[in-house]
């Protein structure tokens, strides 16, 4: 009996242990917002590459700045990664410098989405509500070409 009500202990701290680590990972963003897997549960996810030396990626954050004012009340998310991960103080500091608007977040979220290696910059990942990846967008976009891909996505599903 006694070896019973160990092995049952056993079990029962093994799996409070094991829900402990399967916790959501949070991530932090340039506005000092946390940002959770749950956050972007349900809805279609633009998730932009870029880095400050990229000529191309500058280029196409004003466009990224309309799309995202356009959409903050939407099913569509737009958040950025900064290829070179850079410091949360360095990441405001540009997101000022450029006039970015939307969020980038401090910690790069591509395992999570299994995005693999990030080939070139810039780069949007298209990810669909149900948190596949849709489309990989090369090069820099306009916010009506993504407003397009977006939709044309949505009535895909």
């Amino acid at each position: 009996m006694k070896k019973i009500g160990v092995s049952a202990l056993l079990i029962v701290t093994l799996l409070i242990g094991l829900a402990g680590c399967s916790k959501q990972p949070t991530f932090l963003d340039s506005h000092g917002a946390r940002w959770s897997l749950q956050d972007f549960q349900g809805k279609w996810i633009l998730l932009n590459y870029w880095a400050a030396w990229c000529g191309e990626c500058r280029k196409e954050i004003p466009a990224l700045n309309q799309f995202y004012q356009t959409h903050q009340k939407s099913n569509v998310r737009l958040v950025a990664v900064d290829y070179d991960n850079s410091t949360l103080d360095s990441l405001k500091k540009q997101a000022e410098t450029f006039g970015i608007k939307y969020p980038i977040l401090l910690h790069n979220p591509a395992k999570h989405f299994k995005l693999g290696t990030i080939p070139a910059l810039p780069v949007t990942f298209l990810i669909s509500p149900q948190g596949k990846v849709v489309k990989r967008l090369f090069g820099p976009h306009t916010a009506e070409q993504l407003d397009q891909i977006v939709a044309s996505a949505s009535q895909a599903q």
